[in-house]
Parts: structure tokens; C-alpha cells; sequence
């Protein structure tokens, strides 16, 4: 089994690229530097057999963000569904 991770923010990849690596599961885990809605033509349809994602939820007609949370978010952002990818 070889899991891949998929992280927008560079600075995050390489560190779950440096935590695969401590763990020594190299052989087992890889972490791509990438954003989600372009995994289909990076990896061709069919290439998975589980996705699973762990995105942000926040809502967006609801109240404001501070700007400390603001900061931690990647930015580029979109609003979409999950299905759609």
C-alpha cells in the first residue's frame, strides 16, 4: 500500500515530507507539493483507490475570521464541494 499525501502550502509538505522521513516511512508515504483540484492531471483517473481530505471548514456566510486564523489558511482558497473532485 503506498499512501500519498497532497499539501497546497510548500512550507507544509516539506514538513510532513521531513516527519515521513524521521518516521521512516519513506517507503510507504509520499507527500507532493500540489493543490487538490489539479490531482487528476497529475495523476491520471483511476490512480487511487480511497481519497480521503482534510480541508478547512470554515463557513462562509458566518461571522469573520481573526486575522491569527487568516494567516494559517493557504492563499489560495476556493469554495466548492467535495464531490466535485
Amino acid at each position: 500500500m503506498e499512501i500519498v499525501g497532497i499539501e497546497i502550502l510548500e512550507e507544509m509538505a516539506d514538513m510532513a515530507s521531513r516527519s515521513v522521513r524521521i518516521n521512516d516511512l519513506s517507503d510507504k508515504i509520499r507527500i507532493v507539493h500540489g493543490d487538490l483540484r489539479d490531482a487528476l492531471d497529475v495523476f491520471g483517473a483511476g490512480s487511487f483507490d480511497v481519497a480521503l481530505s482534510n480541508p478547512p471548514y470554515i463557513r462562509v456566510d458566518q461571522g469573520t475570521l481573526s486575522p491569527k486564523i487568516i494567516s494559517l489558511l493557504p492563499n489560495m482558497r476556493c469554495h466548492a464541494l467535495f464531490m466535485m473532485w
